[in-house]
């Protein structure tokens, strides 16, 4: 059931409850319109009542806004109906006010607007908010979880030293941004329909035709004369020419093998055949075994 309180959450309340003054209206929220709240009254500080109110799924957030949910809290009232008589309501104290829920624990002698008129003494909890070890720590567990997750992630603006390795890198990325990129120029310039200077056709042209002039003075390696191959080699396995003795050879294996293939043809067709004249039989046979029975 989604609107069910965990029992060790239940044993919580039951036990703040137990050292709250009965009769009395308390504010589930603390506010300055309603001098009685449920916090001071159990003797918890802020982030223990948030905390507990937030695990116990009795408030939740919406962004900004504090969201209360009524199930949870009729759902409290059921659980504790055994050992403590909770009374829930919720009305608005001013005319243009909001409404706001009210807890009393015990009978109230009245609502909480004509209580807010009276403004009834309410005598201090000696006994501390009586919570045993067992629940003193589970509350703190949940206040530390809380505080853990809300906690802001630390940005630190500090970069580490670079390893000599990644500054050699950054060092030749930068070269490399720097270097000027003739392809680019000349697809720009292509685009541009510009034609590139005479003084850059003319060191374009020496520097195609100095490599061209390097390889014709460089002295070329004697060549050694390759044994040509059979052009038969050349073909496919199939296609290849092959020996009258191995064709003869290849086709008495091919009569040999189809007759193979057909005698277990055959063998198989009069297998079939009889397996069906078989079950003919049964069927012949069955009319007379049932008039015999």
């Amino acid at each position: 059931m989604p609107f069910i309180i965990q029992q060790e959450l239940v044993e919580i309340w039951k036990q703040l409850l137990r050292g709250v003054q009965q009769g009395i209206w308390y504010a589930l929220i603390t506010t300055d319109d309603f001098g009685c709240n449920l916090q001071a009254a159990t003797n918890l500080n802020a982030l223990e009542y948030d905390t507990l109110l937030l695990s116990s799924g009795i408030i939740f957030k919406r962004g900004d806004i504090t969201m209360i949910n009524k199930a949870k809290l009729d759902h409290l009232q059921t659980a504790l109906k055994e050992n403590i008589i909770l009374h829930i309501t919720r009305i608005k104290l001013q005319r243009e006010g909001k409404r706001a829920f009210y807890i009393a624990v015990g009978q109230p002698l009245s609502n909480p607007s004509v209580q807010a008129k009276i403004n009834p003494r309410v005598l201090p909890n000696r006994r501390g908010n009586g919570l045993d070890q067992q629940r003193l720590l589970l509350l703190e567990r949940l206040c530390a979880e809380r505080a853990s997750a809300e906690e802001p992630e630390l940005i630190v603006d500090e970069q580490l030293p670079l390893l000599p390795q990644e500054q050699d890198n950054i060092l030749i990325q930068a070269e490399e941004t720097q270097q000027p990129r003739p392809a680019r120029r000349r697809r720009v310039l292509q685009e541009l329909q510009l034609p590139p200077s005479p003084d850059r056709r003319t060191r374009t042209r020496r520097q195609r035709d100095e490599p061209q002039q390097e390889e014709a003075n460089q002295p070329r390696p004697h060549r050694h004369p390759v044994a040509q191959e059979d052009p038969r080699l050349l073909l496919p396995p199939e296609q290849r020419i092959r020996p009258l003795g191995n064709l003869m050879n290849d086709a008495d294996n091919r009569e040999r093998r189809h007759r193979q293939l057909q005698a277990q043809l055959q063998q198989q067709i009069a297998q079939q055949r009889q397996q069906l004249e078989q079950q003919q039989q049964q069927i012949e046979d069955l009319p007379k075994q049932t008039l015999s029975t």
